[in-house]
C-alpha cells in the first residue's frame, strides 16, 4: 500500500533514531542526532525553518550545539544539504 509507505518510513527512522515523531525534521543532518534534536525542540527550535530563522549566536547557546556547528548547519541549510 502505497499510501502508508511515509508513515512506514518516518517510523523507521523514529525507531532507528531512537526519537519521537516530533523531532524528524530536526534530524535531516549528520550532526544533528537524538540528543541534540531533542535540545533543539526543547529550546524551541522544532523544524528547520526555525534553524534557518535563529541566529548563529542564538543556535549555539542551546546546549550541545558549538558556534562551529551552528554555522555548519545553517550554511547546510542554506545550500539544501541533508543527509539523513
Amino acid at each position: 500500500r502505497n499510501d502508508l509507505y511515509r508513515e512506514i518510513k518516518d517510523l523507521k527512522k523514529c525507531i532507528q533514531y531512537n526519537i519521537k515523531p516530533e523531532l524528524l525534521d530536526l534530524i535531516q543532518f549528520d550532526e544533528i542526532g537524538n540528543v541534540r534534536a531533542r535540545s533543539f525542540y526543547n529550546n524551541g527550535i522544532t523544524n528547520l525553518e526555525d534553524i534557518s530563522d535563529a541566529s548563529v549566536e542564538n543556535l549555539s547557546k542551546i546546549d550541545k550545539i558549538s558556534l562551529k556547528l551552528a554555522k555548519k548547519l545553517k550554511d547546510n541549510l542554506r545550500k539544501g544539504i541533508r543527509v539523513n
